[in-house]
């Protein structure tokens, strides 16, 4: 459950004896019933990328260390599946630990690439990954990935459209992330993706 704040952020909690509620205040989490689904898919998502840092062994710092109490859909294989095969631009380029937890290789390669030197904000990318899950929701359900399934497979990720229009940059040869994604969209009678690089 998410505390009353006051203004200052002070946890001004509530009474249960006397019935009393405080004033709204907004949270971190300003949900209204419209984005409870939004806010599961985003979960979800999160969710799925932090079984992939545990799969490939990252380690998150300390002031992350919370987000592994966020219990796990599926329980990852024992041994990394081959697509977290390190690649040759893996193996000589250094380049952030978050990247190896992504299970498409020409999504890694392009991340890695683009980042050395850095040609976008990598703290603006991960936000929109989990579509804004930190930042409010106006129209955040259009820009991030979903998981659908066990997070290690590359077919079970969507890129949304905002997402395919931000960052198209980084889905060049990504054929087996767009048609993963456009199988999911057929399933929902939706029309496929195009993502112009």
């Amino acid at each position: 459950m998410i505390p009353y704040l006051d203004a200052s952020g002070n946890d001004v909690g509530f009474n249960a004896d006397k019935g009393v509620c405080p004033p709204f205040h907004p949270s971190l989490f300003p949900l209204t019933p419209d984005h409870y689904l939004i806010t599961l898919i985003q979960y979800n998502t999160l969710r799925g990328v932090l079984t992939n840092l545990l799969l490939v062994q990252v380690h998150l710092n300390p002031e992350c260390q919370n987000a592994l109490r966020i219990p796990l859909l599926h329980a990852p294989p024992d041994t990394p599946p081959p697509t977290f095969r390190r690649t040759p631009i893996q193996q000589s380029v250094d380049h952030e630990d978050w990247i190896d937890s992504v299970p498409c290789p020409t999504l890694r390669d392009n991340l890695i690439l683009a980042s050395s030197p850095s040609t976008f904000d990598q703290d603006e990318m991960c936000d929109d990954l989990c579509g804004g899950l930190y930042d409010g929701f106006d129209h955040v359900e259009s820009r991030g990935l979903l998981v659908w399934s066990e997070p290690w497979l590359v077919s079970s990720w969507e890129i949304s459209p905002g997402f395919a229009k931000k960052w198209a940059f980084l889905l060049k040869g990504c054929g087996e992330m767009v048609r993963a994604t456009n199988a999911w969209r057929e399933r929902r009678g939706e029309e496929p993706l195009v993502v112009e690089v």
